[in-house]
């Protein structure tokens, strides 16, 4: 009984001295990432009416292609634009 008492003891401070860290880290991340939106919406409400800057700023940050973005959809076509109507 006391192995299984020590065992399960070890057990969830080793698990807590592990996600704990994580957890806290990825809240500290959390609350940069609202700051930095707060900072940047201003600079958003200059973008012109017809781009969609949060998506917009959103689009300049993501990794991955680009044709198929959210922006890409918005924009209006232009002759001979690779993007469907």
């Amino acid at each position: 009984m006391k192995f299984a008492r020590e065992f399960l003891v070890t057990t969830l401070v080793g698990g807590l001295l592990i996600l704990l860290p994580i957890h806290l880290t990825v809240l500290v991340l959390l609350k940069g990432v609202q700051s930095a939106a707060a900072l940047v919406r201003p600079l958003a409400m200059l973008l012109p009416a017809w781009l969609p800057a949060e998506n917009f700023i959103r689009w300049c940050w993501s990794p991955g292609p680009r044709s198929d973005s959210v922006v890409a959809s918005h924009l209006p076509p232009s002759k001979g634009s690779l993007v469907p109507a």
